[in-house]
């Protein structure tokens, strides 16, 4: 089930009186006017959703809330663009009544036509995608603290392999302009890391693996556009 599905599920159960959930009463005539709670509702609406589903166990409900955090990072680091309740979802086994966070699907890393700047489409508003991030880590810093700690950690080899799956389906053009966002992106992250624990960079430190890294991908793209030229006039 994607989350489209399963809201138009709650929603007809609580009408018809199956199940009892205040999610009707929180997001009925929500309206979003870009402030840190609206945020804070959006990032929650499928919790919420997630907590109304009948016969669904608590700790299903935690494992899928540590999966959608995840999900969450995975799409600001790579600058996914749309993340709709349509694009997401669970995979219920209808034999044991497990709930399990289904696989990603309907990636969109490159743009859309609406959106401008840091915007990106999330749980069907119109977001600033570091505003989002910020919002995750001032309220649910707990859920993702293991795995922000690891990208930190890991943030070259992460890079690394990104520009590799990046630069096999991607024309030069969107391969650069997507790696530049994703190095901003990581460096976002860590400057928020370092925040929330209190870490003092050393003067022009921080970002100097970054940097080097952009460099790096400068010089073989250049490369890469030099092989091609040779390669075509041969």
């Amino acid at each position: 089930y994607d989350f489209t599905s399963l809201e138009v599920k709650v929603i007809k159960f609580i009408k018809e009186g199956k199940i009892k959930s205040d999610y009707l009463k929180k997001y009925e005539k929500f309206e979003f006017h870009n402030s840190n709670e609206d945020y804070y509702k959006i990032i929650n609406k499928s919790i919420e959703i997630l907590k109304s589903l009948p016969m669904i166990s608590q700790n299903d409900i935690e494992k899928i809330k540590k999966d959608y955090f995840n999900m969450i990072l995975f799409g600001f680091i790579t600058n996914q663009v749309d993340r709709n309740l349509n694009n997401y979802g669970l995979i219920c086994n209808k034999k044991t009544r497990g709930y399990y966070f289904a696989p990603l699907f309907e990636n969109c890393f490159i743009s859309m036509p609406n959106l401008t700047g840091n915007q990106c489409k999330f749980n069907g508003y119109i977001c600033d995608r570091y505003k989002l991030i910020d919002i995750l880590f001032d309220n649910f810093y707990e859920k993702i603290k293991d795995k922000i700690t690891f990208i930190i950690n890991n943030k070259s080899k992460l890079i690394q392999n990104i520009d590799i799956i990046a630069k096999q389906n991607l024309d030069l053009n969107n391969y650069n302009n997507l790696m530049q966002k994703i190095i901003n992106n990581i460096s976002y992250l860590e400057k928020k890391y370092q925040e929330k624990n209190n870490l003092v960079p050393k003067e022009n430190a921080g970002y100097i693996n970054i940097v080097q890294m952009v460099i790096v991908l400068s010089i073989i793209t250049i490369i890469s556009i030099v092989i091609a030229n040779i390669i075509y006039r041969l």
